[in-house]
C-alpha cells in the first residue's frame, strides 16, 4: 500500500463521520501521516415567506461549527496519542469553511495536495439519494486522490 503523508478527514459531526475518522487515525499511525478535519457548512436555501439571513445568523451559524470541530478536534487528538502509546503525535488540524460540502470537500483536496480523504458515508438508497444525493459520491468521483469512505 502507498504511504500517505496527508490525510483530508471531512466531517458533518454524525456517527458516520467519528467512524471515518477513527479509520484516518489508525492510517495516520500506520504511516504517519498528518490529519486534517474539515467542515463545510451552507446556509439554508429555502425559508419561510418573509423571513431574511442576518449576518448575525450565518455567524451563529459558523461559530457552532467552530465549536463542534474544536471538540471533534480535541477528541481526535486523544485518540491519536492513545493510538501512538504515549509517544508525541503531530497536531490534528481542524478546518471550517462556508460552502456546499461537495465542492468544498473537492477544492480543499486539491488546495492542500492530499493523499487521501476519508469520510463517513450515509448510505442513502432509492428516493433519498435521488433526490439528496450523496457528498461522499460526488467526492470519489471528482477528489484528486485516492477517498476512502467508512460506514458503520
Amino acid at each position: 500500500m502507498k504511504p500517505f503523508s496527508k490525510i483530508l478527514v471531512p466531517t458533518d459531526f454524525s456517527e458516520n463521520a467519528h467512524v471515518a475518522l477513527e479509520r484516518a487515525l489508525d492510517l495516520r499511525q500506520r504511516f504517519g501521516a498528518t490529519v486534517t478535519l474539515f467542515h463545510a457548512f451552507q446556509v439554508p436555501i429555502s425559508y419561510p415567506n418573509g423571513y431574511v439571513f442576518t449576518i448575525d445568523i450565518v455567524n451563529a451559524i459558523e461559530e457552532n461549527a467552530r465549536t463542534q470541530m474544536e471538540k471533534v478536534r480535541e477528541l481526535a487528538q486523544g485518540r491519536a496519542a492513545e493510538l501512538a502509546g504515549g509517544a508525541s503525535v503531530p497536531p490534528i488540524s481542524a478546518k471550517v469553511e462556508l460552502g456546499a460540502p461537495a465542492t468544498a470537500i473537492l477544492e480543499e483536496a486539491k488546495r492542500g495536495a492530499y493523499d487521501l480523504v476519508v469520510m463517513g458515508t450515509q448510505g442513502r438508497t432509492g428516493l433519498a439519494h435521488l433526490f439528496i444525493g450523496s457528498v461522499a459520491e460526488r467526492v470519489v468521483r471528482a477528489a484528486p486522490c485516492p477517498v476512502l469512505t467508512v460506514r458503520p
